[in-house]
Formats: structure tokens, C-alpha cells, sequence
């Protein structure tokens, strides 16, 4: 059983890069647009392993909202803390959804409930200071320093 979920993750990764790559090459030309659609497609792709109860998909779900938050915030480095919070807020909403009976996933959610839902706001102490780290990586490899306007 244990290889099957390992192979199901392993599927839904290769489809998921598979659409990432076909995006980024025949899409998307300019460099921040290419980050902002692959982290995007990052936020769908943890949405979609989130609908599993295996401890390994609940792992690369962690995994992928985090990298997501960390292309987002290279992609808008000025909203960092919105580039942070979407993943986040796609995964509760995700659960929202699934709590109020409007889709139900295969597998029962945890945490289960409205109030459980909103307990996954707890994952921005994770991506909020990855995104700032990563915004102030895109910056600084930007040549931008971290202030506006305060040159005389």
C-alpha cells in the first residue's frame, strides 16, 4: 500500500513538472513571469497533494507551499508578504471547501472542520520568513537595496 502512495506522489510530480516546463518554454518569455506562473502552478500542485492522508504527501505538500512561497516572493520581491500568504490561504480555502461539503476529497481531511481549517494559518510562520529571505535574495541579486525613496 505504502508503494503505492509513493508512486501516486511520484505521478503527480512528474505531471506537475511536465506542465511546469511546457508552460515556462512555450508561454512565458520574461523571467518574472516565468517564476510568478511556476509558483502559481507550485500553489495547485500542494493543493492537489493535500487531498491525501499519507504522512509522505503531507510532507511534500509542506515542501511544495513552501517552495511556492519562495517563487513568489522572488517574483513580486515588494509583496513579499502577499507572495507569502497565497499558498497558505489556497490551502485553507482549499479546506473551507472541502468542510462545507462543496467537494469532497477521497480521503477525510484533517484537520477536519471549519476550525480546523483555519488552524493551517499557522503554515505562514513557515512561508513568511521564507519569502522575506527570498525577496531579499531576488533584491539583492537585483542590485536594489531594501529602501525606497530615502536618498537625498
Amino acid at each position: 500500500m505504502r508503494f503505492v502512495v509513493v508512486q501516486f506522489v511520484v505521478v503527480r510530480f512528474v505531471v506537475v513538472r511536465f506542465v511546469v516546463r511546457f508552460v515556462v518554454t512555450e508561454w512565458c518569455r520574461d523571467s518574472g513571469t516565468v517564476r510568478a506562473v511556476t509558483a502559481l502552478l507550485a500553489t495547485a500542485a500542494a493543493v492537489a497533494l493535500d487531498r491525501s492522508n499519507s504522512d509522505i504527501a503531507n510532507q511534500v505538500c509542506l515542501l511544495v507551499v513552501v517552495l511556492a512561497a519562495a517563487g513568489l516572493a522572488a517574483a513580486i520581491p515588494h509583496r513579499w508578504l502577499l507572495a507569502g500568504s497565497i499558498p497558505v490561504t489556497a490551502l485553507v480555502v482549499a479546506h473551507l471547501v472541502y468542510a462545507a461539503g462543496v467537494v469532497v476529497p477521497g480521503d477525510a481531511t484533517h484537520p477536519a472542520g471549519y476550525g480546523g481549517a483555519l488552524t493551517l494559518f499557522v503554515l505562514l510562520v513557515v512561508t513568511l520568513p521564507v519569502a522575506g529571505v527570498s525577496a531579499a535574495i531576488r533584491r539583492n541579486l537585483n542590485g536594489q537595496s531594501g529602501s525606497r525613496g530615502t536618498e537625498g
